[in-house]
C-alpha cells in the first residue's frame, strides 16, 4: 500500500502515481491532498488511485478509505 500526498514539493504526485502505475499495477494506492477540490479526486482515481482521502484526515477516516480500496480489490 502506497500513500501519496499529491502536493509533493519536489516532484507532483500526478507523476509518481503515473510513474507506479506504469511499473506496478496491482499496489494499492490511497492518495491524498490539502486541496478539498473534486477534480483532483477525479484525475487521481482515474489515474490509478484505489483510494482518495482528504486532509486534514482523521485515522478512522483513513483507515476507512484503506479497507474500501482492499474490498474493491478483492471482488
Amino acid at each position: 500500500m502506497v500513500l501519496l500526498d499529491l502536493g509533493l514539493s519536489d516532484v507532483g504526485g500526478f507523476e509518481v502515481l503515473r510513474g507506479i502505475r506504469a511499473r506496478e499495477v496491482t499496489t494499492p494506492v490511497v492518495t491524498m491532498t490539502a486541496q478539498n477540490v473534486a477534480r483532483l479526486r477525479d484525475r487521481a482515481l482515474g489515474g490509478g488511485a484505489n483510494g482518495f482521502v482528504d486532509k486534514p484526515f482523521t485515522p478512522v477516516g483513513l483507515l476507512a478509505c484503506i479497507s474500501a480500496s482492499q474490498r474493491r480489490d478483492a471482488a
